[in-house]
């Protein structure tokens, strides 16, 4: 997709309407999905008897879970897809605004042709807009962006990110950084400063922070007991410009950096605070280390290459861990972002993967891409801390390879120590070789575990207490009564390293997860799901 340029200001959340409780025909076949700045979109399709006044579920500081519900009532089916990032005060707003509202039920006749209402929320407050099927949110005075993309973050480089930027590029900026300014002054537009740090010490809750073109040293965000507002400030680089950065440590809360390159971007553990509400929008960089902090995210960009114990690159592997007692990592979503190319060049000495998960609460990796990993793509052994509701979903993880680039024996995903393993949920994923639940514990323990709708080569093993369901093996062996054998990866390209493409081919039809087995409304490429009578396995819906 080409790289966004125009984007809007609101989010969506829709008011979703029943219809004559005697009619079971679909009263909208199709409501466009609009993405505005923040990543929020809004998809309609069919809406029947029953399926009135659905409301979402909060998640972070105000993140919405991706959210379908579906009803099968004579034929007809509806499904409203959300996706919002605002801040605390925006969504209590906006769930209020819905609340009131809830109980009018709002009519169409079977042709379609009344309204739907849409609640457009954004800078604290939430306008009710009604559209009918043929009128588009652009006409409406809402403008519809794709959300996705990529973005340039050096000459002749781009990344991939999933969403819109967090801030519109034609926000204006209020404060401004620059290589040759001075931390004396405000950061206004004829006295920059020096420091990414200054400019997030005297910017207000919501200010945009332009950082001028150039090379920048290690940039520390210190904390500041006066940010409490869930309002971010934002960095970004001045039109046109492109920003490289030694680390960026995050030590600030309410702080979001975008489409600049760095060496590694960091949550560290031994601030005075904890952190929270912090977002790596569209970045460049060796590797990331989540430590402490809550509701961190890391939306698109590409991380890699790294190099341990020997090779030219430096760094390690990509970390989530909890290195101060009581500073979990909570809230943590991985979105849309390349990890690739993490090596160790002594595998005794340096045991590294592409992300090790040492201690979480609520991790969701979704729609994300590793190759070329050493031993693991994901690792998840609880070493300093408790691991619980993980959700893996839409991703696609290559075979683990070694420096020279030959495959190896390791696993996309690996889990380590026996748990107990709580509330966990592998969804549609795209898997080059093996996910292990466990990696030797003698009585492995899982609460609320589910494998469905995954294509890999095989489970190294099924294991009493996990649901699989709907998964396809092409590698021998079945979990699940509902799994099904192919005889080869239905991939456009099963590589393991940077041309991986793990769409699907027109072979084998993996369309078998049905409604009441999976929810999910998107894959990899932020295409609705399903596109027929049911879902496709994997990571990609054809």
């Amino acid at each position: 997709m080409a790289l966004l340029c125009a984007l809007a200001v609101c989010a969506f959340v829709a008011l979703a309407s029943g219809g004559d409780q005697g009619d079971e025909r679909p009263r909208l076949t199709a409501l466009k999905a609009s993405i505005d700045a923040s990543g929020a979109n809004l998809i309609a399709t069919g809406n029947v008897r029953g399926a009135r006044n659905v409301l979402v579920a909060y998640r972070k500081s105000c993140a919405v879970r991706r959210l379908s519900h579906a009803a099968q009532v004579g034929g007809g089916r509806f499904r409203l897809q959300v996706r919002l990032k605002a801040s605390r005060s925006k969504a209590r707003h906006c769930r209020s605004a819905v609340a009131k509202r809830q109980r009018t039920s709002v009519k169409r006749s079977a042709k379609g042709s009344g309204r739907v209402r849409v609640l457009a929320c954004g800078g604290g407050v939430c306008i009710e807009r009604k559209l009918t099927l043929d009128q588009s949110l652009r006409d409406a005075g809402l403008t519809a962006v794709p959300g996705g993309g990529r973005v340039p973050v050096a000459p002749g480089v781009t990344v991939r990110v999933p969403t819109a930027p967090p801030v519109a590029p034609d926000v204006p900026a209020t404060r401004f950084v620059a290589t040759n300014g001075s931390d004396s002054s405000d950061c206004l537009a004829g006295s920059p400063c020096q420091t990414f740090n200054r400019a997030y010490e005297v910017a207000n809750p919501g200010e945009v922070v332009d950082v001028a073109g150039g090379t920048y040293p290690e940039q520390r965000v210190e904390y500041d007991s006066d940010k409490t507002s869930t309002n971010d400030v934002y960095f970004r680089p001045a039109a046109g410009s492109f920003v490289s950065v030694g680390d960026i440590e995050a030590y600030g809360s309410h702080a979001t950096f975008m489409a600049m390159q760095a060496r590694d971007t960091n949550i560290p553990y031994d601030g005075p605070a904890d952190v929270s509400d912090v977002t790596f929008w569209g970045m460049d960089a060796r590797n990331f280390t989540i430590d402490s902090g809550r509701q961190v995210n890391v939306i698109g960009g590409d991380y890699g290459p790294a190099s341990d114990c020997g090779g030219s690159y430096g760094g390690s592997n990509n970390g989530i861990r909890m290195n101060r007692p009581g500073a979990m990592p909570t809230d943590v979503l991985i979105w849309g972002v390349d990890i690739h190319d993490v090596q160790s060049y002594d595998l005794e000495a340096c045991h590294i993967e592409c992300l090790i998960v040492g201690a979480a609460e609520n991790l969701t990796v979704r729609s994300t891409a590793f190759w070329n990993c050493s031993i693991f793509d994901i690792f998840l052994q609880p070493f300093n801390g408790d691991i619980s509701g993980v959700t893996l979903e839409n991703n696609w993880f290559a075979t683990p390879t070694d420096p020279d680039g030959r495959p190896n024996s390791g696993r996309a995903v690996e889990f380590s120590g026996g748990g107990p393993w709580r509330d966990v949920l592998i969804r549609h994923n795209s898997v080059d070789t093996a996910i292990n639940l466990n990696d030797g514990a003698p009585n492995p323990q899982y609460e609320n575990v589910s494998v469905v709708g995954n294509i890999a080569e095989r489970a190294t093993a099924c294991y009493n207490g996990v649901d699989y369901s709907y998964n396809v093996w092409f590698g021998g062996g079945l979990c699940g009564p509902t799994d099904i054998p192919v005889s080869v990866p239905p991939f456009v390209n099963a590589s393991d390293r940077a041309g991986l493409d793990y769409h699907l081919t027109g072979g084998p039809a993996v369309d078998l997860v049905p409604d009441a087995a999976s929810n999910l409304a998107d894959d990899f490429d932020n295409e609705l799901r399903p596109q027929g009578s049911a879902r496709d396995a994997g990571a990609d819906e054809r």
